[in-house]
């Protein structure tokens, strides 16, 4: 459920923008543009996989032991931080138009220098920042979850039809979300979730010799 629930939170941000950039184009008559822009997410997905095998390899690569044990926990508490950030970020930004707001003036921004190629580097920014804090996460929920590495790839992929989902169902008009309650609920759930991050993050730090442990 973490799995299924991190993905879907970053997934329909960044769709989100993505749609926001593909209307905005489609509106301004500028429809060549559009292949630029999907290539641009193509392009950073390829490499939000290639950074998550880099960053797995460097875990793994960590001499095991103490070494291990005080990275994972460093990752673990990391992921607190961006994880309470980004739900304060987008908790703030609940209201529609609040949110509308900040879409249009990045788009818009975009738009001031370069057109295709600014709305291509704002797609492939989206969308890679949100891929990087996934594979934050993912890790955390890794090292915390050694146990059922099966059920948070089950999560993954459940994640990622939704998400395809929500896109096309979103670019095409059929589908409103209520940001409000979505993002308020969500927001709730990744703090639970810190919790646990936290609490992962503090045992690998014990174990790995940076904090002290008193057994009750």
């Amino acid at each position: 459920m973490p799995a299924f629930l991190i993905l879907i939170r970053e997934g329909l941000e960044t769709i989100l923008v993505l749609v926001a950039i593909i209307v905005y184009i489609k509106k301004s008559g500028n429809e060549k543009h559009l292949d630029t822009v999907y290539n641009a997410m193509i392009a950073e997905i390829i490499a939000s996989f290639a950074t998550a095998y880099l960053f797995t390899s460097m875990i793994e690569s960590t001499t095991a032991g103490a070494g291990r044990e005080i990275l994972e926990g460093a990752t673990a508490l990391f992921a607190v931080v961006v994880l309470i950030g980004t739900s304060a970020l987008l908790g703030g930004k609940a209201d529609a138009k609040v949110w509308k707001q900040y879409i249009q003036g990045m788009v818009d921004k975009s738009m001031t220098s370069g057109k295709a190629k600014a709305l291509a580097l704002a797609a492939f920014l989206a969308v890679y920042r949100a891929g990087a804090e996934v594979i934050l996460f993912y890790q955390a929920l890794f090292n915390n979850s050694s146990s059922v590495v099966e059920m948070i790839w089950a999560g993954f992929v459940a994640g990622c039809v939704v998400v395809a989902i929500l896109f096309f169902a979103l670019q095409k008009g059929v589908l409103k979300i209520p940001l409000k309650p979505f993002f308020l609920f969500t927001s709730v759930l990744m703090y639970l979730l810190a919790i646990t991050f936290a609490g992962g993050g503090v045992r690998e730090l014990q174990e790995g010799g940076v904090l002290g442990q008193t057994p009750l």
